[in-house]
């Protein structure tokens, strides 16, 4: 099942069918655990880049519990500029069993400020 938490951007386990017209942004590379930023940044850039182009994204991992939803919420804080614990809040409203692992967070939360840092100095 599919599981929405924004009009274009949801999450999916491994083993669900895939609907037609949807972009699946496939992070079942990354461990369940701590990763590296340059592992993690470019999940979220291409995430970013498709939801604001207006596809429809289905980020998918193994089980759909920490993976996935941990990088849709990286997805909602870059591109709504809010903290990541409030974006995992509303994906946690749309799926109540998503519970990334702590390590993975801060990874997540790491690749954040490495991406917002990025955007500030191209800006600057």
């Amino acid at each position: 099942m599919t599981y929405w938490i924004r009009r274009n951007l949801g999450i999916v386990s491994e083993d669900e069918p895939k609907e037609p017209g949807i972009v699946i942004l496939d992070v079942r590379d990354l461990r369940d655990e701590a990763n590296p930023p340059q592992n993690i940044i470019p999940k979220i850039a291409a995430g970013v880049w498709l939801v604001e182009h207006g596809m429809a994204v289905v980020v998918q991992c193994q089980g759909g519990i920490s993976r996935s939803p941990g990088i849709a919420a990286a997805i909602i804080a870059y591109m709504d500029k809010i903290p990541f614990e409030d974006a995992l809040n509303e994906v946690q409203d749309k799926v109540r069993r998503a519970m990334p692992e702590m390590s993975l967070r801060d990874s997540i939360k790491s690749a954040l400020r490495t991406m917002n840092e990025q955007h500030l100095e191209r800006k600057g």
